[in-house]
């Protein structure tokens, strides 16, 4: 068969599969710009001195049990580590006293007073717990004689305290 030209099918464009891939491309460029704008929302802010006694005073407060680990809700204390991170902090007011404008002076002093007066209340509570622990089963306590642990009077079990580290 011959075909001639004005045989030849008429060629039909189907301009559809052309707007999807355009707004497939459009919706992928706003994807894009997104994760950037996100990216930038995430920097890390600039380095300072406040940054610094806000990092340090973040790992105290997680220290002394104030923050909860991420993800588990736990509660930790870590009565060694929250007293050494106080200690930096003072040996940081210490070392730049008259170095520092009247802000960050202040707000150095008032967040060390704050960390103290958290540690000497926390530092209570947990040796009053540990106390209590002691008279409720003697057996935790060593001692000689002590007898083994019994089992727990009351409706199922309880719920675990805080982790403490000393």
């Amino acid at each position: 068969m011959i075909i001639t030209g004005d045989d030849v099918p008429e060629k039909r464009a189907d301009e559809s599969w052309k707007e999807k891939a355009k707004r497939e491309k459009e919706k992928l460029a706003d994807d894009a710009n997104a994760r950037a704008q996100e990216a930038l929302d995430r920097q890390l802010p600039s380095a300072s001195f406040l940054g610094l006694v806000e990092d340090f005073t973040m790992r105290a407060m997680f220290a002394l049990g104030q923050i909860r680990e991420p993800g588990t809700q736990e509660v930790y204390l870590d009565l060694e580590g929250a007293k050494y991170v106080i200690d930096l902090l003072d040996v940081l007011e210490q070392k730049t006293k008259g170095n520092l404008d009247a802000n960050e002076a202040q707000a150095l002093h008032t967040v060390l007073h704050n960390l103290r007066l958290t540690f000497v209340q926390v530092s209570r509570m947990a040796a009053s717990a540990v106390a209590a622990e002691m008279e409720r089963n003697p057996a935790a306590s060593g001692k000689p004689g002590a007898k083994p642990d019994a089992p727990a009077a009351g409706p199922g079990p309880q719920k675990p305290g805080p982790k403490i580290i000393y």
